[in-house]
């Protein structure tokens, strides 16, 4: 008796139960993945909180350059003064650029502001990166020094004085909510509103260009529709994401759930 194949509907039924199971799992299984980059991704970030309490313990309580108005200053358009930015400052402590680099950030472009007035080449020529030259695309500064995250700009005295003087971080001691003020978080390459070159930046607050659909707050939302975020007492939390119709609107919803920037905030 000769061996029985299979009809041309067994075989169809077999190849739709083999669909039906891929539909099923591959959602399950792209979850499971994403699910481990944003736990490596709050790793990163409880790393360089604590790198910054390392630094804050040997420089008087006092924060690095947290924005480009310390580094090249009072204007963000001068010349490179010589004071180098918490990218640079906090990496003696934690002895590993991979650390700046979430692996759901095909971008890691927060280090980008080149080609510009202003630009970052300078000082990643004095910090002697590996590929930096004195003009580059805001694409090959993202090479040479790739950064997926940025921190509070609230955190920099130039943030807090009319004249934007004088540069460098704001002391601990200001602090009235460590547990709610953010020191880093995650953001993105984008546009902005005095701009369109799409590039990133290594400073921010909740809600920062979040009015436009290709502003760089948007397009860090990285991780299952948030981000990672760590705060002045140390700890790091994932939150979720919202934004409004402008950069103040999303800044209130994020005061609401108890994300704080300014220090002098209870």
């Amino acid at each position: 008796m000769g061996k029985r194949g299979f009809t041309l509907i067994e075989l169809l039924v077999v190849i739709a139960i083999i669909a039906i199971l891929a539909a099923i799992l591959f959602p399950v299984f792209a979850q499971a993945r994403e699910k481990a980059r944003q736990t490596s991704c709050l790793s990163n970030m409880k790393q360089t909180g604590l790198a910054f309490m390392q630094y804050l313990q040997d420089y008087d309580e006092h924060f690095p350059a947290m924005t480009c108005a310390d580094s090249f200053g009072p204007s963000c358009q001068e010349p490179f003064n010589g004071f180098m930015a918490w990218p640079f400052t906090i990496q003696p402590y934690l002895k590993n650029l991979d650390v700046y680099i979430c692996p759901s950030d095909p971008d890691r472009a927060c280090f980008s502001k080149c080609g510009v007035a202003g630009g970052y080449e300078p000082m990643l020529l004095a910090a002697g990166v590996r590929g930096a030259q004195a003009t580059m695309t805001p694409q090959q500064c993202a090479q040479v020094y790739p950064l997926s995250y940025a921190a509070n700009y609230y955190l920099s005295r130039t943030s807090h004085s009319p004249d934007r003087r004088p540069p460098g971080g704001m002391p601990l001691a200001t602090i009235q909510s460590p547990a709610k003020l953010f020191v880093l978080s995650e953001y993105g390459k984008g546009t902005a509103p005095w701009s369109s070159t799409s590039y990133g930046t290594y400073y921010m607050i909740p809600g920062y260009n979040s009015g436009s659909p290709t502003g760089r707050y948007r397009a860090s939302s990285r991780h299952s529709g948030g981000r990672t975020w760590n705060f002045a007492d140390g700890h790091a939390k994932w939150y979720k994401d919202w934004w409004g119709n402008s950069d103040a609107e999303t800044q209130e919803h994020y005061r609401r759930i108890g994300i704080l920037w300014n220090p002098f905030e209870e």
